[in-house]
């Protein structure tokens, strides 16, 4: 249950947030941003709010799962483990997906 927790949330959590960042980008380009949200909108947009949270943390569990695997593997080197860390730590939405694919997938 924990691995398919982990696989699935290895591609959801970062694809949310990389989906809500492309969306902002075309809404600033066709949307008065200053205005206010028209009523009926305003339960997507909390709703929206509300999966843009639970992804957000979704990927730091993700990031602590990830860690505490990286630290514990004997097959790394102190090197390895040092750049897989600095990946995780920078460039955390696109490296969950690739680690998960590399070193936990069975």
């Amino acid at each position: 249950m924990k691995e398919k927790l982990v696989a699935v949330g290895s591609f959801l959590c970062p694809g949310l947030i990389l989906c809500t960042l492309v969306l902002l980008l075309v809404l600033q380009s066709t949307v008065d941003m200053e205005a206010e949200i028209p009523p009926p909108l305003r339960i997507w947009v909390g709703v929206f709010m509300a999966l843009q949270f639970l992804s957000v943390m979704g990927v730091w569990a993700l990031i602590i799962y990830d860690l505490l695997h990286i630290v514990r593997n004997p097959r790394f080197t102190n090197q390895q483990r040092l750049v897989w860390i600095l990946l995780l730590w920078v460039l955390n939405i696109f490296v969950i997906p690739i680690y998960w694919l590399k070193h936990l997938k069975k």
